[in-house]
């Protein structure tokens, strides 16, 4: 099975990620020019941009569930090559906004540091939720 993405164009709105509804709409569309499109839609940024679009999915109140790295090899535009998880999970007694200031700042580290293997065409994928679809099997 092929897990290369096929990237390109603007995402129709019925392919936005469901985890968070339509929260996607809302993003600047300078932001959203800096985005490729993987084939099932989700959006996928290079290194900067995924820091941008953490900070912006993080001031909507948006928690980050996980995400995944996507590089360039050969003729592909992007092969999957690492995933990261926010841990712990949202835990019963957090608040949501403490989650979602957790959340941004792990995915922030798992962007800008140095645990994956990055190269000049990296790409970054964003799993996101809204607190009321939060997906429960997650839940701490």
């Amino acid at each position: 099975m092929d897990n290369t993405p096929s990237i390109g164009g603007p995402p129709p709105r019925s392919t936005l990620p469901p985890a968070a509804g339509d929260c996607w709409a809302e993003l600047p569309l300078e932001l959203r020019a800096r985005a490729d499109v993987a084939g099932s839609g989700e959006l996928l940024w290079p290194r900067e941009a995924a820091a941008s679009a953490v900070d912006w999915v993080a001031a909507r109140g948006l928690g980050i569930i996980g995400g995944e790295v996507y590089v360039g090899l050969g003729k592909a535009k992007g092969v999957f090559n690492a995933e990261w998880q926010t841990a712990p999970q949202w835990l019963p007694a957090e608040p949501w906004e403490s989650f979602v200031d957790r959340a941004a700042a792990q995915a922030a580290a798992a962007i800008l540091g140095e645990a994956v293997t990055t190269g000049p065409s990296t790409w970054y994928f964003l799993a996101v939720a809204l607190e009321d679809g939060y997906p429960p099997y997650l839940r701490g």
